[in-house]
């Protein structure tokens, strides 16, 4: 369980980093009001991570920057769950 845990933990510090790479400082207050929300609305498993990304990209005003946060973030997820436990290699 311990491992789940902290690979749950490093999914989320790498999607929080790609939303701070899209926003800049701001990010931490967000992620923070973002968490806040999650805890809130008790968003749990799978879908969890769906809602996280899609309430943290609401934040972004730039379409482009929105669609380049989404499209790295389905990248970190799909590596990160998809067994192979390991951030996707940059091209």
């Amino acid at each position: 369980m311990a491992a789940q845990g902290s690979r749950s933990q490093r999914l989320l510090a790498m999607i929080d980093q790609e939303f701070k790479s899209a926003v800049g400082p701001i990010g931490d207050i967000l992620i923070e009001d973002t968490r806040q929300i999650w805890r809130r609305k008790g968003w749990k498993g799978p879908a969890a991570l769906r809602h996280y990304i899609s309430e943290l990209a609401s934040n972004i005003d730039s379409e482009r920057d929105k669609r380049a946060f989404l499209e790295a973030t389905n990248k970190v997820v799909y590596s990160m769950t998809s067994g192979a436990g390991k951030p996707p290699t940059a091209r």
